[in-house]
């Protein structure tokens, strides 16, 4: 019976682990290396290129975990209730060991990227998260440098990844300000300078509105440039400017309380839509 215990008790440290990594972030990092790379998945540089990236998405969520347990107290998101912080810092620095060994096997453009995104990912919540929309800017950008990244260290080139960057970008910018509004008071009461604790909620609410109009506007070009034709512009409508429609209606009806993690959950089904349209732009269009 004791032995049971202890082997539940291991079961729910272990799993606690693996949720600070968020598990569907780092699989959807994976899954963008894959479809630049066009699932060469016995490929060495593919595996290498999927362990960097899932490596470095790891680390900068338990990293802002790590800093941020005050803030998720308050707003009811404990992560470390059931792990000794001991474990916490053993498991970093294992993923940060794994993912600078599968760095350093990569080509130079490929290193060069790794060890100038991997101190930013260690120092952003402590600086640049309470510098209202420059945090916001910064986790974007590494966000789609996946893209880019996942070229350069099969292709040696930046191509085809140029607009699945500029994509990832908006779309990414759009639910960090959403999760700074779910965060807010936390944040206000840490005293952590995000865009909704200096300019409001409101402020907030339209200002990602326009990022997500901006996305939907963004999405059309590569059509209307006939870089990609009328399959394409079906899979943008149904996947990517109907959900942002949604998110849009919704932010647009006055409430008392938003469900901010209800919208955030939508857009992570956009950021999906997004990859599989990005797939077949890259295979079928």
């Amino acid at each position: 019976m004791q032995r049971e215990f202890l082997k539940y008790k291991k079961m729910i440290k272990i799993c606690s682990l693996i949720k600070l990594i968020r598990p569907i972030n780092v699989c959807l990092g994976a899954l963008s290396v894959l479809i630049i790379h066009s699932f060469s998945i016995l490929n060495l540089v593919t595996i290498l290129t999927i362990i960097v990236v899932t490596s470095f998405i790891s680390i900068s969520n338990i990293i802002n975990d790590l800093f941020d347990q005050k803030t998720d107290k308050i707003n009811k998101k404990e992560k470390f209730s059931q792990l000794p912080l001991l474990y916490v810092y053993f498991f970093l620095v294992i993923i940060l060991i794994l993912g600078l060994f599968s760095a350093i096997q990569l080509n130079d453009y490929s290193k060069i990227i790794s060890f100038i995104i991997l101190p930013f990912i260690i120092i952003y919540t402590p600086i640049f998260k309470g510098v209202p929309l420059l945090g916001n800017f910064l986790v974007s950008i590494c966000v789609g440098l996946v893209f880019i990244f996942a070229e350069i260290t099969m292709y040696n080139s930046i191509k085809f990844s140029i607009f699945p960057f500029i994509f990832s970008f908006m779309m990414s910018l759009s639910r960090e300000i959403t999760k700074d509004l779910e965060d807010l008071e936390g944040d206000k009461q840490n005293l952590i300078r995000t865009f909704p604790v200096i300019y409001g909620e409101k402020r907030t609410v339209m200002l990602t509105i326009c990022i997500i109009i901006l996305l939907n506007l963004i999405v059309l070009i590569p059509y209307l440039l006939n870089i990609y034709y009328f399959n394409y512009l079906i899979a943008v409508i149904i996947g990517v400017i109907l959900p942002n429609v949604y998110c849009i209606s919704y932010l647009m009806n006055k409430k008392k309380k938003y469900n901010y993690q209800f919208i955030q959950k939508v857009q992570k089904f956009t950021t999906v839509c997004g990859l599989f349209i990005i797939y077949l732009m890259k295979n079928y269009f």
